[in-house]
């Protein structure tokens, strides 16, 4: 009877380190330490104006110019993720990207809606999968589909609470009340 009472309390006790060791697995299988507070950086300006915010190996900002490339390059970044439709573009960044050997990437996200396309943000979530060993700067015109995006992020493959993934987004520069929206009506979905 002690032995079975005994099994019984290492199986109770063990309850919440198996609980907290499946919390840091992601949706895709890899094990992942939760993101805090503390992994944002204070922006930085990179460039003539751009501000970027690092969350360990993601940058977030808005609309690219030359020397914040450059400012990239020397960063480390090894891959740019554009989040702007082709008709956002004023001038070539793929061309200025490839040039300095870095991945460049558009999967444009719509700045209109009700919510975000999940399709577009998985494509999104798979190339930083994909390129997750190095730097990686992901950007939209204003920087506000980009915070979007990494507050699904955090949500789908992180598993935060809507309201914790939102509260992080914000600290990497979501501040438009529209998109704030859109984002709660994706991950309401």
């Amino acid at each position: 009877m002690k032995s079975i009472v005994r099994i019984q309390s290492v199986l109770i006790a063990s309850v919440p380190i198996l609980t907290a060791a499946c919390s840091t697995i992601g949706e895709r299988g890899e094990s992942i330490r939760p993101i805090v507070a503390e992994d944002i950086s204070v922006a930085e300006v990179w460039g003539v104006e751009t501000r970027v915010v690092s969350v360990r190996h993601l940058y977030l900002t808005s609309a690219l110019n030359e020397a914040s490339i450059e400012e990239a390059t020397q960063n480390g970044v090894t891959t740019i993720v554009d989040l702007r439709s082709p008709q956002e573009a004023k001038w070539d960044e793929r061309a200025a990207a490839e040039a300095r050997s870095i991945a460049y990437h558009n999967v444009p996200v719509s700045r209109n809606g009700g919510s975000f396309d999940s399709v577009t943000f998985n494509n999104i979530s798979d190339i930083i999968d994909k390129h997750r060993s190095g730097k990686i700067l992901i950007h939209c015109s204003s920087g506000q589909r980009a915070a979007a995006w990494f507050a699904a992020h955090l949500a789908d493959d992180h598993g935060m609470s809507t309201e914790q993934s939102i509260a992080l987004a914000k600290k990497v520069g979501l501040e438009s009340e529209r998109i704030e929206s859109r984002v709660r009506n994706y991950l309401a979905e």
